[in-house]
């Protein structure tokens, strides 16, 4: 089993902007009017980390969801809930992702 990468990123309420990999321990004051997010520790079918608040496009369905960690796992949730499945289902037996970003909760609310 390989260990997943830790990281954060935070979303500045106050500047409206992204804070990227971040050290919790370093910054806590200052991230008191952030909203944190984790790594999910998988990239997406360009490469590009898939973050917790990003929102994702199947690429063979055009489905949009959101990255969310529910409970003991991450999901993509749909709509307002009511459809959700593991991330681990959009990757592939060779390690290749359905999903592609296309952008995040706080910077594209649109999306959704």
């Amino acid at each position: 089993m390989t260990q997943r990468e830790i990281k954060f990123r935070a979303w500045d309420e106050r500047r409206e902007q992204m804070i990227k990999e971040i050290n919790l321990g370093e910054r806590w004051i200052e991230l008191s009017f952030c909203k944190i997010m984790q790594y999910t520790g998988l990239k997406d079918k360009n490469g590009k980390e898939i973050w917790e608040s990003d929102i994702v496009k199947q690429i063979f369905e055009s489905n949009i969801g959101e990255i969310k960690y529910e409970s003991v796992s991450w999901i993509v949730r749909y709509g307002n809930g009511v459809r959700y499945y593991p991330l681990e289902n959009y990757i592939s037996k060779k390690g290749e992702c359905s999903l592609e970003i296309i952008g995040n909760i706080y910077e594209n609310p649109e999306l959704l």
